[in-house]
């Protein structure tokens, strides 16, 4: 467990993604002081590993949406202002990656990756705007990737909706520091996770031996970098693509 410490003490947090990094991040924003809202379109496994904690139950509450749908995604940010009156802090985690050469990859494919990937950072970001700059602060960060950096074979949707996401932050973090939000991302290696499992079973060595540290990330290994940049230490950090891949690259 990420020990970490900084007062999120009374601050309101949406996290979008059910997987086991956004349990990690969920967990160090709780134990931090905020309360947490989840959206996700399956929540069973979070809910399984959070949910029945008596610590956690009581600052944590489950939405399932779709997040690259805008209306349930607005739906969401609405319930979130009526029951606690501001978000504070978003975390956009959400993703999906099968990959597939550039021949097999289908139009229909390409489109998903980038609704679901790309789409969901606009949808989220845009639904908390208003808010944000209603209340003069607000702390997001978006997850991207090294493959969003660097590329990644049999992947370049993927990569698209992640390099994407790069651009987005950057810009709208220039857009919006005038109102005292800070808009940064986080753009992990591989971190052991069930997007990561395949890659990390069938081609193990290949990847450690890109690796300086020598070992995969874990969920864990992340979540202090999150809670710095939406706590007041990462007040004056913003438009930052910050690498979190053990050297990888």
């Amino acid at each position: 467990m990420i020990n970490f410490n900084v007062n999120l003490q009374g601050e309101v947090a949406i996290v979008t993604g059910a997987g086991g990094l956004g349990a990690a991040i969920i967990k160090g924003l709780i134990r931090n002081g905020a309360f947490v809202i989840v959206g996700d379109i399956k929540l069973d496994k979070i809910k399984k590993e959070i949910g029945e904690d008596n610590f956690y139950k009581d600052k944590i509450s489950f939405l399932e949406i779709d997040t690259s749908d805008f209306y349930q995604v607005t739906e969401m940010i609405n319930k979130t202002i009526e029951t606690y009156g501001k978000v504070d802090i978003l975390i956009n985690t959400v993703g999906i990656l099968r990959e597939s050469s550039i021949l097999e990859t289908s139009k229909d494919e390409w489109n998903k990756t980038l609704h679901v990937n790309l789409d969901s950072v606009f949808n989220l970001c845009k639904g908390v705007m208003l808010y944000m700059v209603r209340q003069k602060k607000g702390k997001i960060v978006n997850f991207t990737s090294i493959a969003g950096q660097r590329g990644s074979s049999l992947s370049v949707h993927y990569g698209s909706s992640k390099a994407g996401i790069i651009g987005f932050t950057m810009s709208l973090a220039k857009e919006v520091g005038c109102y005292g939000i800070n808009v940064n991302a986080i753009a992990p290696g591989i971190i052991r996770s069930d997007m990561s499992k395949k890659k990390i079973t069938t081609t193990t060595e290949k990847y450690l031996n890109q690796i300086p540290l020598h070992r995969f990330g874990e969920p864990e290994d992340v979540v202090g970098m999150v809670l710095l940049l939406v706590s007041p230490a990462g007040d004056y950090i913003t438009g930052q693509i910050i690498n979190i891949n053990g050297g990888m690259g």
